[in-house]
């Protein structure tokens, strides 16, 4: 008998967002500090400074992992709060953190007293970790437990149908045993838009008093 192969992906999808984003973290920071080893190996030279800055400073060994692991922790923070109270987090992920990846940008492109070869490789540094986290963190929380209702809308289970009714697949109608709801006329309740509306409440009242007078209800008991 053959043993089956379980997918990396598969895997992935069952293990908690805060695990998957921290591992993929962990790859980034370890590709990040080789990418910066071999440029400082090329001649790229390892001094930058900050934003409009006139002066530059070291960047030394470690850096580019400690970087990357700072930007990976509030990434952390962010897919968590999203796979918990977003709908669609892993499109809100994917978006958030690709502008904030745009926006990271500035830092290395507007550096001070840096030249222009270690501007471009602070720029891909923060493209490589962005490539390896990203799509990793969207891939499993494209898993999240959220239910389609059809019409684009997506609903956590706990949020399908209301306690103690049947799940018929729409939340909150108004559904027995035996299928919808019918009022003392025979409407089916469900059909109706909620209101409050005093006429439709009296409209209603007065058609079940006099279906209660012709002795349907009585019938309807025995």
């Amino acid at each position: 008998m053959g043993t089956r192969t379980i997918p990396s992906t598969e895997v992935l999808a069952t293990r908690p967002v805060w695990l998957v984003s921290a591992l993929a973290g962990l790859a980034a920071a370890i590709a990040t500090e080789l990418y910066g080893l071999a440029a400082r190996t090329v001649g790229v030279p390892m001094e930058a400074g900050n934003i409009g800055a006139s002066v530059s400073g070291p960047i030394t060994i470690g850096m580019f992992a400690m970087g990357t692991a700072v930007a990976v922790f509030w990434g952390t923070v962010l897919a968590v709060l999203l796979a918990r109270h977003s709908r669609r987090p892993a499109r809100a992920y994917l978006w958030t953190t690709v502008a904030l990846t745009a926006v990271s940008m500035a830092g290395p492109v507007l550096a001070g007293a840096t030249v222009t070869s270690t501007k471009l490789m602070l720029t891909l540094a923060h493209i490589l970790a962005a490539a390896i986290v990203i799509p990793v963190v969207t891939r499993r929380l494209s898993n999240s437990p959220a239910v389609s209702l059809g019409a684009g809308r997506l609903v956590h289970p706990d949020d399908r149908q209301h306690p103690g009714l049947p799940d018929r697949g729409e939340p909150g109608r108004p559904d027995g045993p035996d299928g919808p709801c019918l009022d003392p006329c025979g409407d089916d309740l469900s059909a109706h838009p909620t209101s409050t509306s005093p006429t439709r409440s009296a409209h209603r009242s007065s058609r079940a008093g006099d279906w209660a007078r012709s002795g349907h209800g009585q019938r309807k008991k025995r």
